[in-house]
């Protein structure tokens, strides 16, 4: 599945992937920006052609991967018209897909959801503080938009990761409202 999800890249083409989370079926719809053996960073589009952040995820989970379909092309065709697009995440040739993530959240001021198992049940929303090779700091938010904390995670237990999709967007949001 990697090389056919490496070609896809190359050929800069707008892909919905299937796989497994939480023990449902899940779909994810956007470009590939990065790919490494064992990370994928994808610029997010939602199903009505909106802008949608971006997902950091393993590329064995996932088992199926579209283009050039009915989906994809309606998909891509809202999103050319549509006013807001993604920004550009630069991905330095040493450095990891997190890593370029975590630069661009922190810098933006976007907030980031780690989930630390298979089935999403455990997660952890926030503002990056400060990141090394082995840990993040996290100004934890809660889900009403409220500072809770802070939080050290440890990068080689994260299983994965999404930054500014609709439901950090609506969380930032309440954050700005209520502090």
């Amino acid at each position: 599945m990697n090389q056919i999800l490496e070609q896809i890249q190359k050929e800069k083409k707008l892909v919905s992937l299937y796989g497994h989370m939480g023990g449902e079926q899940t779909v994810l719809t956007g470009y590939i920006l990065y790919m490494t053996e064992e990370e994928l960073l994808m610029a997010k589009i939602s199903s009505r052609g909106e802008y949608d952040g971006f997902v950091l995820q393993r590329p064995k989970c996932f088992f199926r991967a579209e283009t050039d379909g009915s989906r994809e092309r309606r998909m891509g065709t809202l999103y050319l018209h549509k006013k807001k697009s993604h920004g550009r995440i630069y991905k330095l040739d040493q450095q990891t897909c997190m890593d370029a993530l975590l630069r661009y959240a922190k810098e933006q001021g976007l907030l980031m959801n780690f989930n630390m198992d298979e089935d999403g049940k455990y997660s952890i929303l926030g503002f990056i503080q400060d990141f090394s090779k082995n840990f993040i700091k996290i100004q934890k938010i809660d889900q009403d938009g409220f500072e809770d904390g802070f939080v050290y995670l440890d990068v080689q237990k994260i299983v994965s990761c999404r930054c500014d999709t609709a439901g950090e967007q609506d969380i930032l949001l309440l954050n700005r409202v209520n502090c």
